[in-house]
């Protein structure tokens, strides 16, 4: 099977007097059949960029801000999200150690 990913977006810091988002809060999920696994962070935004490109706190939509996130933070930052999924899930497929007890 292969994966698939869910970027999710938890919560928004803002500036108080013009809704201006400072931070972004979110999470990644993975899924691969019944394997699944989850990281989450915390991005702070370029404020010169998107004060430059301000959108009302209303109009805002989980895709821009993803979108956001991505922009800022590069390509390879994201692949190195989501290949640590992907090595979460192996380690689920193909577990490396146990837990239970002898008796």
């Amino acid at each position: 099977m292969s994966i698939s990913y869910q970027w999710k977006i938890t919560d928004l810091e803002r500036v108080s007097v013009d809704d201006y988002i400072t931070k972004v809060f979110y999470e990644v999920t993975a899924v691969d059949g019944q394997f699944n696994s989850v990281i989450d962070g915390c991005v702070s935004l370029n404020q010169s960029e998107t004060r430059d490109n301000f959108v009302p706190f209303e109009s805002l939509t989980e895709d821009l801000i993803v979108q956001w996130i991505k922009e800022q933070m590069g390509q390879e930052w994201v692949r190195d999200h989501e290949l640590n999924l992907e090595k979460q899930i192996e380690v689920q497929r193909n577990p490396t150690s146990r837990f239970g007890l002898p008796w």
